[in-house]
């Protein structure tokens, strides 16, 4: 090797690791979409049959894959910040949810990954009978009792965290996008959804499924493709048989009326995928950037450099504030593939970044990182735990104010006819 290239090796190898041992990580936003859930259309309402001809319980429900997932995930987090975290406390620890029971599971399952300290959850007979079953004799040998029992809340160390929730009059903090709960955005969706761009769009992927796949998808709807062709231009009606299918897809079900056609499953898949896509990114936020996206935007980093300023002049004074609960070092948002995307198109309009699309329990993180050689402050940003950028924290927080809508005007947008 030559003897100049092997010395700029050495130095810079050398150089990292002096970096990394002054740096020092602050605080940690983790934003993720819920996992594998239960389709939103259901084509039998009586049987609770889609219109594959799946059974499923309940419209959009977390699945046990969906639960399983985000366990998983954090367990992987748990191994990423270990000597960040260092244990549950609940002063430096926030879980947020949207009002949805996907993501308030989702976020009790990724949290008992994060925090349990056991793969272990087996009970035996007299634990659960001592544990559940009331006893007037109770106080009796107490101490023997819990042995017996068990004192954490499952065995191992399993136990149950706050999780606070945003009220459904609220929920726009996160998901501002929606009409129902921000009605005066509604004319700006209307603009995006009524664009040529958009229409020109629906109406491509609409012909393309109806070509490939529409006599097959009729056949099992008790749908003609030649009488009832329009079903398939009705953006809203693919939608529901795209979503569908990938619940069914992904959760594993045996998709007979699929099966029995000559439909390629993943081929149907990606398909299916394009249309969620569009459905929820494109057909919500436009194609270029739009007022309704920095408008959407907003609350999530307004939010995000809130907590972040706090810590930074916590830092700057040498106060760690562990008696207090309103600056905590770690916050955890469950949330939907809308407004993790809604954050990825603001960051590849303003920052170039690629895009990627958000599917089940898909997450981002930004961390808070201290130089302690220069003293500056820095975000790094992460999707599903891999680094895209690393950035001087006031010149991120710089040009993102800029685009960003204090939450006075938003309230005002928002009221507006």
């Amino acid at each position: 090797m030559n003897f100049f290239l092997f010395y700029f090796i050495v130095v810079f190898i050398n150089s990292k690791k002096l970096n990394e041992a002054n740096e020092k990580l602050l605080f940690v936003w983790q934003h993720f979409r819920h996992g594998a859930r239960q389709p939103y259309s259901s084509f039998d309402d009586k049987n609770w049959k889609d219109i594959f001809n799946e059974n499923w319980k309940g419209y959009g429900e977390l699945t046990p894959l969906g639960m399983r997932m985000h366990y998983l995930l954090g367990i992987s987090t748990k191994k990423k910040y270990s000597e960040f975290l260092k244990g549950f406390n609940p002063n430096q620890i926030l879980l947020k949810s949207t009002d949805v029971n996907r993501t308030i599971i989702s976020s009790y399952s990724s949290i008992q990954g994060l925090f349990n300290n056991s793969n272990d959850f087996i009970l035996n007979d007299k634990q659960i009978k001592i544990g559940i079953i009331p006893n007037k004799n109770y106080s009796k040998d107490i101490s023997n009792k819990i042995e017996i029992m068990g004192k954490d809340a499952v065995e191992g160390g399993f136990g149950f965290y706050p999780n606070h929730i945003f009220p459904t009059n609220y929920d726009h903090q996160y998901q501002i996008f929606r009409k129902e709960e921000c009605p005066g955005i509604l004319k700006y969706l209307d603009e995006i959804r009524n664009s040529d761009e958009i229409k020109n769009l629906a109406r491509e992927v609409s012909e393309k499924i109806n070509n490939t796949y529409g006599e097959y998808i009729f056949n099992f709807m008790n749908k003609s493709g030649v009488e009832e062709p329009e079903y398939l231009y009705n953006f809203d009606n693919l939608f529901d048989i795209a979503d569908t299918f990938i619940a069914d897809y992904f959760n594993g079900r045996e998709l007979k009326y699929i099966n029995d056609t000559k439909i390629k499953m993943e081929e149907f898949y990606n398909e299916c995928l394009n249309i969620s896509f569009i459905e929820s990114y494109y057909r919500t936020f436009g194609l270029s950037p739009t007022k309704l996206l920095y408008i959407s935007i907003s609350p999530l980093f307004n939010s995000l450099f809130g907590y972040m300023d706090k810590i930074i002049e916590l830092d700057k004074n040498n106060n760690s504030d562990t008696n207090k609960s309103n600056s905590p070092k770690f916050v955890q948002i469950a949330g939907h593939d809308n407004s993790l995307g809604l954050n990825d198109l603001f960051l590849k309009h303003e920052f170039g970044l690629d895009f990627e699309r958000a599917v089940y329990s898909h997450s981002h993180a930004y961390e808070l990182w201290k130089n302690e050689i220069d003293n500056k402050y820095y975000i790094r940003y992460l999707v599903n735990q891999k680094q895209k950028f690393e950035i001087v924290y006031e010149e991120f927080k710089e040009k993102v104010k800029s685009k960003l809508y204090s939450s006075e005007k938003i309230e005002e947008i928002c009221n507006s006819n």
